[in-house]
């Protein structure tokens, strides 16, 4: 749970109500909201990172799967275990992740690749 309260779209302020609309994640921007003249920049820069990428979806999502694991980080876990989900990542591969000393031995091409990276 976040200690910091997030804002929702029904309190944003005005100006930042777009930041709320569509299929756009509500966490980064809910949190970041609070820093008003940095929450657009950064919650577009950081949207990107999941949208505009060339890096396949499904490696990113068990990368930072297993950074997560690495760093002990259980939001951050929870957050991208649903996206993971969302873009193909099997329960199993999640399941690898969370379990194997090194998962990148559980993967083959770009995943083993980034896992092993990571």
């Amino acid at each position: 749970m976040a200690r910091i309260s997030y804002i929702t779209a029904e309190s944003a302020p005005p100006d930042l109500a777009h930041l709320f609309e569509g299929e756009r994640p509500r966490n980064i921007p809910g949190l970041m909201a609070h820093a008003t003249g940095n929450v657009g920049p950064l919650s577009d820069y950081l949207l990107s990172l999941l949208s505009k990428q060339q890096l396949d979806p499904r490696v990113r999502e068990l990368c930072i799967l297993y950074n997560a694991r690495l760093s002990e980080c259980e939001y951050e876990w929870a957050q991208h275990e649903s996206f993971a989900a969302v873009v193909g990542v099997t329960r199993e591969e999640v399941d690898s992740v969370a379990r194997h000393q090194d998962p990148s031995s559980c993967f083959e091409g770009q995943a083993r690749v980034a896992l092993a990276l990571t």
